[in-house]
């Protein structure tokens, strides 16, 4: 009975540190998202998380090539979940190939995003582009985001 109630105390107590994070606000990861901020000045930025390992992303690759030649008005980033968790962490990254279409920084500081459907959000997680897509799919958060940054 010791047993089980040790077990089930552990395990509560590192369920709920799991689920607090720097005095339960988010962490803070604006430095890592300096180059993201920095390039969001000339348009929207796609960013893509990969791995060297992932065999998802290499097939994904000339997709994305093909797409940066489309949209040179979009700045596109590669970032290595391996060499930057830090900004894999920001944007809740659990699997790779991830691709994030970030429309633009509003004046609260807060971020716009293209999902898959091309619907603009708030919301990085909802807007996360999780494995492998096709181009149209990617095209659908691309314009919607070019099109989107050209009222604002």
């Amino acid at each position: 009975m010791r047993y089980r109630l040790a077990v089930i105390l552990i395990a509560a107590a590192l369920l709920v540190s799991g689920c607090i994070c720097c005095g339960g606000q988010e962490a803070d990861h604006s430095a890592a998202m300096a180059p993201i901020d920095s390039a969001l000045v000339n348009g929207p930025v796609f960013v893509e998380f990969g791995a060297e390992w992932c065999s998802w992303c290499t097939v994904e690759a000339p997709i994305i090539e093909e797409l940066k030649a489309e949209y040179s008005n979009v700045t596109f980033m590669e970032v290595d979940i391996d060499e930057n968790g830090t900004l894999a962490d920001a944007f809740y990254v659990s699997s790779v190939p991830q691709m994030n279409v970030i429309v633009n920084k509003t004046q609260n500081g807060s971020y716009l995003y293209a999902d898959v459907s091309g619907r603009i959000t708030e919301s990085r997680r909802s807007s996360a582009i999780i494995g492998y897509h096709e181009r149209p799919n990617l095209k659908k958060a691309l314009d919607a985001a070019v099109a989107k940054r050209a009222v604002m």
